[in-house]
């Protein structure tokens, strides 16, 4: 969408009117991209790839009242589910902790005098948790650890 993204305008048609019904159809059919669009709001959420028929299957699931997701979704998600879960217990308790800072725009230097460890811990972690959770940068990291509820 040229002023913005479809979630954007998920988000805001809502706002404007809560009794709309929304799928999402999108060209990337991912888990994590039909969880963000559950989160805004969406009754529905349709990869481009999907048959014609599973367009009329949404559309008609979704004004009877409830959620349209394709199987591969719904399994996607309950994968990602318990794979957050086992990546929770995967981070330590200092991970964790830096995360949480992180999400209160604190910078690397306040973290290691919050929790008490060198500048250069902090940093080796930074980078660490970066790497695992797929992160390319500070904002991802803090997008994806909130997505994930491991903060």
């Amino acid at each position: 969408m040229p002023d913005g993204s479809g979630f954007d305008f998920c988000s805001e048609a809502l706002a404007n009117n809560p009794s709309l019904d929304v799928i999402i159809f999108s060209i990337v059919e991912a888990p994590l991209v039909a969880f963000e669009a559950l989160q805004r709001g969406a009754k529905g959420f349709l990869g481009k790839t999907g048959e014609v028929t599973s367009l009329r299957e949404a559309i008609r699931i979704v004004a009877s009242g409830q959620i349209w997701l394709s199987d591969r979704i719904t399994q996607g998600l309950a994968f990602l589910k318990v794979k957050n879960a086992a990546l929770r217990f995967s981070l330590n308790d200092r991970e964790q902790e830096i995360i949480r800072n992180l999400t209160k725009d604190r910078s690397l230097g306040q973290i290691a005098k919050v929790i008490s460890v060198s500048y250069a811990t902090v940093a080796h972690d930074y980078k660490y948790l970066k790497g695992k959770l797929n992160a390319r940068n500070l904002n991802d990291l803090v997008r994806i650890a909130a997505k994930l509820n491991l903060v």
